[in-house]
């Protein structure tokens, strides 16, 4: 989604191509992306992204980090940004996922 900066907003993601658990994945994404352990404090159900070119199936996890000292991958992201479940909210470009995680009591 587009950001008043003009920028892509994006979470901790992976693909999910081997046998491997969507659970196991996410970390190992977290830790690969940021250098970051946590634990999965609450997922919710699945829901659909259709973009001009692909769909996406995404499964929100909760996570509560370990400690908030990271090393960002600068192949993955440009900027990174610590919000709370509140402060998720103010962000409109993001108002459908802000939906998705709702409906999920995710927030």
């Amino acid at each position: 989604s587009s950001s008043p900066l003009g920028t892509i907003a994006t979470y901790i993601s992976g693909f999910i191509d081997t046998k491997e658990g969507a659970e196991n994945i996410i970390l190992r994404e977290l830790m690969e992306e940021l250098k970051l352990k946590g634990k999965i404090i609450k997922s919710a159900e699945p829901y659909v992204v259709n973009d001009k070119e692909v769909r996406w199936i995404v499964i929100p996890f909760l996570i509560k980090l370990d400690n908030n000292s990271f090393v960002m991958n600068k192949k993955d992201h440009s900027e990174v940004k610590f919000v709370t479940s509140k402060e998720l909210t103010k962000y409109k470009e993001l108002s459908k996922d802000i939906n998705e995680f709702r409906k999920r009591g995710l927030i």
